[in-house]
């Protein structure tokens, strides 16, 4: 509550001294992150005519989203009063926007996306502050949210197996059906199917697992760490809304739910702003901050009211986020399922995709050492997942890097692996790659040669 305290004290003032029922609105002023007017209010439900520009209209919608949750939170109140709070004094908010970024998305949207399928997409800086929020949606009151697919496995599966020590880069896992199901009419078939439907029914190494976004591996890990922990892992963490699996999962069982968990087919779903944001702690050593638009909200004599004191969680340890960090470059090089995400050779690039075509649209989320940013894309006119290319076009009109490289732990060390067993290489193994492993993962040498 340190955070909102002295929030907390102008408003107990105000309150103190005015009588809230009568007093008359005045203009909340919203700036952008260089101090520039994009919004000037007199009513949380504002028009287009209150924007210096359009194109920050969902940006805006979502700062005073914001500020009513702030209020809420420190007066106790409904949500209603603290909308009529927001405009008993003549704020100013400043804002995390970036003018620059925001017509970078935009241009993106009109240059592939316009008229053609619907698009969210959020920028963020690697420590949560966000940079550009947009929507296509006619009802861009709040950002829509979509079932992550793909995009979950590695925090659901993958960051707390290996936190748990259940896997390394060496690591097997079985690319075979978890099991089969029975259809309606009768049918028996495997479960789950890979992209493309084929299975190798064969162990496979686990870079090549997320490099490829193999199902059937990410259902098999999953099992072996347990349903029930990766949902205790992902609510704790992040505080992610999933009642609806909770309730499955005690009336039902892991069985139920395996799926949603493994493969990210989710009740709520994500926004583009939550995806970008739990992406972080693959960038900036297992560390998260809950992603905002507010920098400062002042009064008219420019006294500082609240100041956003960014809260850090550690959410995994350096070691198992840089290991992370190593594999998710995998799904961007070639032969990755978002290899086309590539945009400068220069700057560090992980990221992950996350394909439901018709049934929910396509996703991307790409971090650099800079920026965290997530996009989804509904189904096209082509049915085509296009979503890592629209993040490499977007990338290219963003302001050049100018931090290229991921901070890694110091403790992480390259060593060579046999690539037949997962084990380190002995002086009889024909078939190498080269792995990175943390100091408390044991790793034995091989014997099967």
């Amino acid at each position: 509550m340190k955070r909102y305290f002295a929030f907390f004290l102008s408003l107990c003032m105000a309150l103190s001294m005015i009588s809230c029922a009568k007093q008359k609105a005045q203009a909340l002023n919203i700036c952008d992150k260089d101090g520039n007017v994009v919004a000037t209010l007199s009513k949380f439900d504002f028009s287009e005519k209150d924007l210096s520009d359009p194109l920050y209209h969902d940006y805006v919608r979502f700062v005073l989203d914001e500020a009513v949750d702030l209020i809420v939170k420190v007066e106790s109140c409904e949500e209603e009063k603290a909308k009529e709070l927001l405009f008993q004094k003549g704020y100013i908010i400043n804002t995390y926007l970036d003018a620059e970024i925001s017509r970078a998305v935009e241009e993106v949207y009109n240059e592939y996306g316009k008229e053609k399928f619907a698009f969210d997409c959020s920028v963020e800086t690697i420590n949560g502050d966000i940079c550009a929020v947009f929507t296509s949606s006619n009802d861009s009151s709040e950002l829509t949210g979509h079932s992550p697919f793909s995009t979950i496995k590695p925090l659901s599966v993958y960051a707390p197996a290996m936190e748990n020590g259940l896997i390394d880069w060496g690591t097997m896992l079985s690319d075979t059906p978890y099991k089969q199901i029975i259809s309606e009419d009768g049918r028996v078939s495997d479960w789950p199917m890979n992209a493309g439907a084929a299975f190798t029914y064969k162990n496979t190494l686990l870079a090549d697992c997320i490099k490829q976004s193999l199902n059937t591996t990410a259902v098999h890990c999953l099992k072996s760490l347990s349903v029930k922990k990766s949902v205790k892992f992902l609510t704790d963490s992040f505080g992610m809304d999933l009642q609806y699996e909770q309730n499955k999962l005690a009336l039902q069982g892991e069985e139920e739910i395996i799926g949603n968990i493994a493969m990210g087919y989710l009740n709520r779903g994500f926004t583009a702003v939550d995806l970008a944001g739990y992406y972080q702690i693959f960038g900036r050593l297992g560390q998260y901050s809950t992603p905002s638009t507010i920098q400062t909200i002042s009064a008219s004599d420019g006294k500082i009211l609240y100041k956003n004191e960014k809260e850090t969680k550690k959410i995994i340890s350096e070691e198992t986020a840089s290991l992370m960090n190593c594999l998710l470059k995998q799904v961007v090089s070639p032969g990755g399922t978002g290899e086309k995400a590539f945009f400068d050779e220069k700057t560090e690039l992980i990221g992950k995709t996350g394909t439901g075509n018709d049934d929910g649209g396509n996703w991307f989320v790409g971090v650099t050492p800079e920026y965290s940013c997530a996009l989804w894309h509904g189904v096209n006119e082509e049915r085509e997942n296009i979503a890592a290319e629209l993040y490499s076009k977007l990338m290219e009109k963003l302001p050049e890097h100018t931090k290229k490289e991921f901070e890694m732990s110091s403790n992480i060390k390259k060593s060579v692996f046999c690539s037949e067993t997962g084990d380190l290489l002995s002086s009889t193994c024909s078939y190498m790659h080269i792995g990175y492993y943390a100091p408390s993962q044991k790793i034995g040498v091989c014997k099967g040669h």
